[in-house]
């Protein structure tokens, strides 16, 4: 990205073609809602800067998501009717959470784009044009919006506090979304939906009342019998939701899209019964890590539940840092056999390559490294935790059952969401003396 001298505040906002008209405190209104089925957006992660994709720490809460679309998917659930999860994934949010506004708007965040889209498209990406006044605007048409992001400015992903010089690209998204959602811009200045935004500030990422109240003069509050979900999990098969609200029959369950899309496409289960507060069901071969959400029988905004983060399907596991030969052969080589899966908790670590007949143990850390340590490389970083020891057979493999009920350390407990570096440190006396496998990175789902 060019250096270059950037103003203290620049404006951010929306082509309009409608007057705006004046809201009961400090907010606007464009003139315009949403239907309800203008829900779903995606994210066509073509940003050019580093720092717009510089964060590559995964969060559960968020599951598959990095960079720049992590930090626009979270400034669309900050507008929903309640925590996202939890509501962690922010330190700059830490004190009320994510969707903590309680807006009431519950958006159906479907990942990646196949490209920018049309005009009606709700996708967000990168405008490749220079505009010295404007850092993003929203576009409207035939119902829908499409939301740009001039690149002549450098855009950071977060997801903690930022630098000077550069735009945070969570709070521009979350204000955007805002003209999207039918808003126009505050007279408060700590508002969200303020007109103009400064270099190195992430306050925009957190909506005060006064956007919650413009956006609830649009759509309303959340009513009591407003379907809620409270937990939700993958057991590989089936997914299980736990909540309130739901319908004993006829309910629809909203998946995220497991692969790039187009626009207006999502999976969607149809007929699903309910005891009011679970349901199970198979989701949809097309539907990937993302949000769910319930819709029941009643009419109107009212009948569709908060977004509910879901993780269906791990990044891969991969093996990294070179093995070195041992005395009896190229070297010890790591595998798994099992799931990655938290719940299940079925993971079995496997070492081929092994001095046959020695012993060894399994350690793991969530940092990498890599220092010639007596006859190999020390690849796992600390702190690292030791699991028991095990023995090669006579072939030279090593069997490990993981056990992630009962850690070595609690500092060591290995939690869904999270990413864990698993290396072989075995004897070899007619070598080195003692010598390292490669080792394995595993990220861990539900």
């Amino acid at each position: 990205m060019r250096a270059r001298s950037i103003p203290p505040l620049l404006l951010i906002g929306s082509v309009l073609t409608l007057a705006l008209v004046p809201g009961g405190d400090s907010y606007t209104l464009l003139g315009h809602d949403l239907d309800f089925g203008v829900r779903d957006y995606r994210v066509f992660n073509d940003f050019e800067d580093v720092s717009a994709n510089d964060n590559t720490t995964p969060h559960a809460n968020f599951p598959g998501a990095l960079g720049a679309t992590l930090a626009i998917w979270k400034a669309g659930a900050e507008w929903g009717s309640t925590l996202h999860g939890d509501g962690t994934g922010d330190s700059t949010q830490s004190f009320d959470g994510i969707g903590s506004g309680g807006a009431n708007f519950d958006f159906s965040y479907q990942g990646l784009a196949t490209g920018p889209g049309p005009l009606w498209g709700n996708t967000h990406s990168a405008l490749h044009a220079s505009n010295t006044g404007l850092l993003a605007f929203t576009e409207f048409a035939n119902g829908g919006w499409r939301i740009r992001y001039y690149d002549n400015w450098t855009w950071d992903d977060g997801p903690n506090s930022i630098g000077t010089g550069v735009y945070d690209l969570q709070s521009a998204a979350t204000h955007e979304m805002g003209h999207a959602l039918g808003l126009g811009h505050s007279s408060q200045v700590f508002s969200t939906m303020f007109s103009s935004m400064s270099a190195g500030t992430t306050s925009w990422r957190s909506l005060t009342s006064d956007d919650r109240q413009g956006v609830q003069a649009i759509y309303g509050a959340a009513a009591p019998g407003k379907p809620v979900i409270t937990h939700a999990t993958f057991d590989g098969l089936r997914v299980h939701l736990t909540g309130s609200g739901f319908s004993a029959t006829g309910n629809e369950v909203w998946f995220t899209s497991k692969g790039p899309s187009a626009w207006g496409s999502q999976p969607i289960v149809t007929d699903v019964s309910s005891n009011g507060t679970s349901i199970t069901v198979v989701p949809p071969v097309d539907a990937g890590n993302g949000d769910v959400l319930v819709r029941n029988t009643a009419s109107g905004f009212e009948s569709l539940s908060n977004a509910w983060p879901l993780a269906l399907a791990c990044s891969p596991i991969s093996n990294y840092c070179p093995t070195t030969a041992n005395s009896s052969g190229d070297g010890a080589v790591l595998g798994i056999s099992g799931s990655q899966s938290v719940q299940a908790n079925d993971l079995v670590l496997t070492a081929r390559g092994v001095v046959p007949n020695q012993f060894s143990i399994f350690f793991y850390g969530q940092n990498q490294t890599s220092a010639l340590v007596a006859g190999g490389t020390l690849c796992v970083g600390g702190p690292f935790y030791r699991l028991g020891i095990a023995q090669a057979s006579a072939a030279g493999d090593v069997v490990y059952a993981l056990d992630l009920n009962a850690p070595p350390d609690p500092a060591g407990q290995i939690q869904t969401g999270q990413t864990w570096n698993f290396q072989l440190w075995y004897r070899d006396p007619a070598g080195a003396g003692s010598d390292f496998s490669d080792a394995l990175s595993i990220p861990f789902c539900p």
